[in-house]
């Protein structure tokens, strides 16, 4: 893959170039929950294994229910994917926009699933002085009536600001009046709450596309689960002329009906996770020529002024890895973001970090 589109959390790449195991790489560069798996998951796959003899039930419905009750929404509003990602390009290929407005910073794949299908983008660059935040004047001025499709993610990847409820609202309603389709991607969104989410506008709204991801708050990246919610029932009827059968394997079938219903998980993890990203934000404030910019997802955003220094390159000496921001259209090789993992482990970043940076 260029490097142009490469994303974080290669373990495997990084361990064949490091010559050692998964176990010595401490990956802060993928944004997966520190809180780890949650509990009963293990031995839910390990008893699913006896039913990979027989295919998937291809219509999912204990899995479109756990996910109905969990967001609350209704389970007919449902499209399930191999990954957000997947569900993103299926989007794009379906609506098959002209000219797309397109926030950035943010995930690269939002410009590569357009450019497949040949779309014009129109960038709304947020900038370094506004803490690299958007409102909704600038998104207005940005979405015209010539404008058929409109991709903004919150909490942005990679700043993790979080677009305030009331002028998420705002700019559906300011869509709905271009007759402009908008896909939000929320694959965040669960480690700020579901009342930050705008699920409650899906009904109302048709040309809402929210996008979830199960693999960062649940930690399954491996297995590959995501849904949408939309009440789109021409995208509905497309899916179900064109979409191939099967997108979901069995075993993330059956993760995702379990962790869906661990409520107590849910519950742990946002107590935990915004405790450790506050107390590694302020750890990683105490060097001077770092900026931290504020985060409500469970990774941190920071920008560099030491020059000449390659924290994601020194780091990896030490078997840490973090990602470069350099790929993101408005950045460079300055910017990084990493995960907020255990205490012990953002320990570990914090002290190699004091050994690498000169004071």
């Amino acid at each position: 893959m260029k490097d142009q589109w490469k994303h974080g959390g290669n373990v495997y790449e990084t361990r064949r170039k490091l010559g050692v195991s998964n176990e010595k790489i401490v990956d802060f560069s993928a944004n997966i929950n520190p809180v780890g798996w949650p509990k009963g998951l293990k031995k839910a796959l390990i008893e699913g294994l006896d039913d990979l003899i027989h295919y998937p039930d291809p219509d999912y419905p204990e899995l479109k229910e756990a996910i109905s009750k969990y967001t609350q929404t209704d389970s007919k509003w449902i499209q399930l994917g191999n990954g957000a990602i997947e569900l993103l390009y299926m989007l794009v290929e379906y609506m098959c926009p002209q000219k797309a407005t397109v926030i950035a910073p943010g995930f690269i794949e939002y410009e590569r699933s357009l450019m497949r299908y040949g779309a014009e983008i129109e960038w709304m660059d947020l900038v370094e002085g506004e803490a690299f935040q958007l409102n909704f004047e600038r998104f207005k001025k940005s979405v015209q009536s010539d404008t058929d499709l409109v991709i903004l993610c919150s909490p942005n990847n990679p700043t993790g600001h979080l677009i305030q409820k009331e002028e998420l609202v705002n700019m559906v309603m300011h869509c709905k009046k271009m007759n402009c389709p908008m896909i939000v991607d929320e694959s965040f969104i669960d480690f700020v709450g579901n009342e930050a989410s705008i699920t409650d506008l899906i009904e109302a709204h048709s040309k809402l596309y929210i996008l979830r991801s199960m693999t960062k708050f649940f930690a399954i990246p491996g297995l590959r689960l995501g849904y949408l919610l939309t009440s789109d029932q021409a995208l509905h009827s497309w899916c179900e002329e064109y979409r191939t059968p099967w997108m979901i394997n069995h075993l993330a079938n059956v993760a995702g009906i379990t962790v869906l219903q661990d409520a107590e998980f849910v519950k742990k993890s946002l107590d935990v996770v915004p405790h450790l990203r506050v107390q590694l934000c302020e750890a990683l404030r105490a060097f001077k020529k770092l900026n931290v910019y504020e985060s409500q997802a469970n990774y941190v955003f920071f920008k560099s002024e030491y020059e000449g220094l390659d924290l994601k390159t020194l780091l990896l000496k030490y078997g840490i890895m973090i990602r470069s921001c350099s790929n993101y259209r408005g950045l460079n090789h300055s910017y990084y973001r990493i995960a907020v993992k255990t205490e012990e482990e953002n320990r570990r970043l914090i002290n190699v970090l004091r050994e690498i940076i000169p004071e």
